[in-house]
């Protein structure tokens, strides 16, 4: 018996859906001491990833087929940045959302339904290496985020 590969993406969403709301931030781990961080201490310094380096204050980023464009992104750190938000996903809802790599918002906006753009203004980040992710859709659209 064969399987339509359409139903079978269906049925991959819904069982997704299922899962829950995405709510919990992501897990990670703590400095080498175990002492959580937060937002406002994190001052980690990193150097970044090949290929992922800030290129200025205005980064963007698509969310299509319930997935990222971008695995990384990277700002400079201490200044106010922007990210556009490009959902291209029909009657799906993203957001993009930042958090310490211990799970701690940073920065937690409200999702938006498909085929949308919104603009999110972002508080300067300390330099450090943090996690973004779309909240709906945690375990599959998340990637790395810099600010050095």
């Amino acid at each position: 018996m064969k399987t339509n590969p359409t139903i079978a993406v269906v049925l991959l969403v819904m069982a997704l859906a299922s899962c829950g709301t995405g709510d919990a931030p992501i897990g990670g781990a703590s400095p080498g001491d175990g002492t959580p961080t937060s937002p406002q201490t994190r001052g980690e310094p990193t150097t970044p990833a090949a290929g992922c380096e800030a290129a200025g204050t205005q980064l963007e980023i698509e969310a299509e087929d319930i997935a990222f464009d971008a695995d990384c992104l990277a700002v400079p750190a201490g200044v106010p940045f922007t990210v556009e938000m490009k959902n291209r996903d029909e009657s799906v809802a993203h957001n993009f959302a930042i958090y310490t790599q211990d799970g701690e918002p940073v920065f937690k906006p409200e999702t938006f339904q498909g085929r949308a753009d919104k603009i999110y203004t972002v508080e300067p980040l300390e330099a450090g290496t943090y996690r973004f992710q779309c909240d709906v859709h945690p375990g599959l659209m998340n990637g790395t985020f810099i600010a050095g």
